[in-house]
């Protein structure tokens, strides 16, 4: 099975930088290999739900070199 490039995995990337960068994130807890954070991203409704903007909240782990790393890649919708 191959996977096939989506524009949405791209644009998913880029939000996730972008969050990180402008510190749309909460602390969630202290690991011991680091910081997990929860990010807020949001997702553009498409076809009938086209108008439509949800909030996806993730979870990353902060690492302390500064890597970071996708724990959770859904963890719920912010309310």
């Amino acid at each position: 099975m191959s996977y096939k490039y989506n524009k949405s995995v791209e644009n998913f990337k880029e939000q996730v930088k972008e969050s990180y960068r402008m510190g749309n994130y909460e602390y969630e807890k202290h690991e011991k290999s680091g910081y997990q954070i929860n990010l807020f991203l949001t997702i553009n409704g498409k076809n009938e739900k086209w108008g439509m903007v949800y909030k996806l909240k993730t979870a990353f782990i902060i690492f302390p070199e500064g890597r970071i790393r996708c724990v959770t890649l859904i963890g719920g919708w912010k309310q």
